[in-house]
């Protein structure tokens, strides 16, 4: 997840990472690899927030 180019707005993409981690979904389709579930996107969303939380 890359969220440190020129221009990026962090506190927008960590407010989109939250309510990603929120949904209510079991298949997830994304824009690119395969799909995945739930489980997957909390864990996901979850890593990329506690990274950013430590710095």
């Amino acid at each position: 997840m890359i969220d440190d180019l020129p221009n990026s707005d962090v506190a927008a993409y960590r407010r989109s990472m939250q309510i990603l981690a929120d949904l209510d979904v079991s298949v997830v389709h994304p824009g690119h690899g395969h799909s995945f579930d739930r489980a997957r996107l909390r864990e996901l969303a979850d890593a990329y927030l506690r990274r950013r939380a430590s710095g």
